[in-house]
C-alpha cells in the first residue's frame, strides 16, 4: 500500500514538473562582466525553482516566462535579481551586467602608544577587524549615500608645519577652484548614475515612470505597439540619465510625444 502511495505522488509531482516547464519557454542569454571572465555563475529562476549554470563564454539557457525572477549568483560576483518582461521573452538573447565584489583588507590601527619597538610583538599585539561586507548589495548604493571621511593620524599632530609635515588637501586648494572641484563631483556622480541606469533597460525604466494607460491614451499606441515603440524611442544611457531626473520629467513627456508622432508615422507608410 505505501509503495503505490508513493508511486502515485511521484506521478503527480512529474506531471507538475512537465506542466511546470511546458508552460515556460527555453529563455536563452549572456552574461557580461567588464573586468573579469564570466564562467560558472549559477542562474535561478526564484518562481519556478529551475536553475542552470552559465558556460566559460557567459551563456546561459534556463526555461522561464514574463514576469519570472531570474537570481545570479557567483562567488566572484554581487548577486542580481533581474525580473523578466515580455520584450525579454522575444528577444534571441538577454544581456546580463555583473559587477565584481569588492574584497577589502583588514584595517589596522596604529598609535605611538601601541608600539614597542619588537616587530614580532607589535603584529601579534595590534588588533585587526574584518568588516561583514555579505548583507551589502553595493549594487543598490547611491552615490549621496557615501559620505566623505578623514583619516585622522594619531602620530603626527594635527597642526603640521613643514617640519612635521605637508597638509596635501590644503595644498589642492590652493591650485583647484571651488568651481572646478563642484565639476569633477559632478561628474563622478554622473558617471556612477548611468552604471545604475545600464542595470535596467529602456523600457523598464519607461514601465516604472508611466503605466499602459499613458501609452494607449495619451499617445494614442495600442498594448501591441508599446514594446515596439518603447524600441524605437530607445535613449543611450548618458542620454537618459537627465531624463530620469523628477524635475525633468515635462521634458522626458515631451520627448516620448514627438517619437509617438514619428512612429505613428512611420506605421502609416508601411
Amino acid at each position: 500500500m505505501k509503495n503505490k502511495v508513493f508511486i502515485t505522488v511521484l506521478f503527480l509531482f512529474s506531471l507538475s514538473s512537465f506542466a511546470q516547464k511546458n508552460l515556460r519557454q527555453l529563455l536563452k542569454g549572456k552574461i557580461h562582466s567588464d573586468s573579469l571572465e564570466v564562467v560558472n555563475v549559477t542562474v535561478y529562476n526564484a518562481s519556478s525553482n529551475l536553475g542552470n549554470v552559465s558556460d566559460t563564454k557567459g551563456n546561459f539557457s534556463i526555461y522561464a516566462r514574463e514576469k519570472d525572477t531570474l537570481v545570479f549568483e557567483s562567488i566572484s560576483f554581487q548577486s542580481k535579481k533581474y525580473i523578466l518582461t515580455r520584450v525579454d521573452m522575444d528577444r534571441e538573447f538577454v544581456d546580463i551586467y555583473l559587477r565584481t565584489k569588492v574584497n577589502e583588507l583588514n584595517e589596522i590601527v596604529v598609535t605611538p602608544n601601541t608600539l614597542s619597538g619588537v616587530l614580532e610583538v607589535d603584529t601579534k599585539n595590534i588588533k585587526t577587524y574584518t568588516p561583514d561586507l555579505r548583507n551589502i548589495d553595493f549594487a543598490k548604493q547611491n552615490y549621496d549615500d557615501i559620505r566623505t571621511t578623514r583619516v585622522v593620524n594619531s602620530a603626527i599632530p594635527n597642526n603640521m608645519s613643514p617640519l612635521t609635515g605637508v597638509n596635501f588637501e590644503a595644498v589642492a586648494r590652493m591650485f583647484i577652484s571651488k568651481d572646478r572641484r563642484e565639476e569633477i563631483r559632478q561628474e563622478i556622480y554622473n558617471k556612477k548614475r548611468v552604471e545604475q541606469v545600464k542595470e535596467k533597460t529602456f523600457y523598464d525604466h519607461m514601465l516604472e515612470i508611466f503605466s499602459e494607460n499613458y501609452y494607449t491614451d495619451d499617445l494614442g499606441l495600442t498594448e501591441e505597439q508599446i514594446p515596439l515603440f518603447l524600441s524605437f524611442a530607445e535613449l543611450k544611457p548618458k542620454e537618459l540619465v537627465s531624463y530620469l531626473k523628477s524635475e525633468n520629467k515635462l521634458e522626458l513627456m515631451n520627448y516620448l510625444s514627438k517619437k509617438a508622432e514619428e512612429f505613428k508615422n512611420l506605421e502609416k507608410e508601411e
